[in-house]
């Protein structure tokens, strides 16, 4: 089945069998997006404190249809907490996603390494956002989007590590 959705002005194909949620990685078992909440596994506090911002607040979001979990981080500067809000968000997809979210990337990407087994670092033209997307192949795909390249390496990372136990 392909599932057509509308992430923040990007169209993203979500192809279902290339998902293999439940297959055991090499790192350890496959993660199912719609069971995990990002927001907890990856605290707001902890994604706070990683880029150096106050937290406002941290929302999970979860699709069983569409096998995809999210959590968007509502932030704002260190030294002006009550001043103006940006949004960063960890996505979660099955490990399969990763080729096939590939095929629907647009604009120029850029391989960057040390971020699970592979990664790939762009600027959406789409949404003017930046995004690290990584796979641990057999386990679990994630896309960190972000105002700024550096946040999103930061917040891939945290992700990745804390998915990753």
């Amino acid at each position: 089945m392909t599932i057509r959705a509308l992430c923040g002005g990007t169209a993203i194909a979500l192809l279902g069998p290339a998902a293999a949620i439940g297959a055991a990685g090499r790192d350890g078992p496959a993660r199912d997006p719609a069971s995990v909440n990002l927001c907890e596994e990856v605290p707001g506090g902890d994604v706070a404190r990683a880029l150096g911002k106050a937290l406002k607040t941290a929302r999970p979001f979860s699709s069983k249809e569409s096998r995809l979990g999210r959590c968007t981080y509502v932030l704002a500067a260190a030294n002006a907490p009550e001043g103006p809000t940006e949004g960063y968000t960890l996505w979660l997809y099955g490990p399969g996603e990763y080729e096939a979210l590939a095929r629907v990337t647009e604009g120029p990407v850029e391989k960057v390494a040390g971020f699970g087994d592979e990664a790939i670092l762009f600027h959406d033209p789409g949404d003017g956002r930046y995004k690290l997307r990584a796979v641990r192949r057999g386990r679990f795909t994630v896309e960190a989007t972000t105002p700024d390249a550096e946040s999103a390496r930061k917040l891939a990372q945290l992700g990745l590590e804390r998915l990753s136990r």
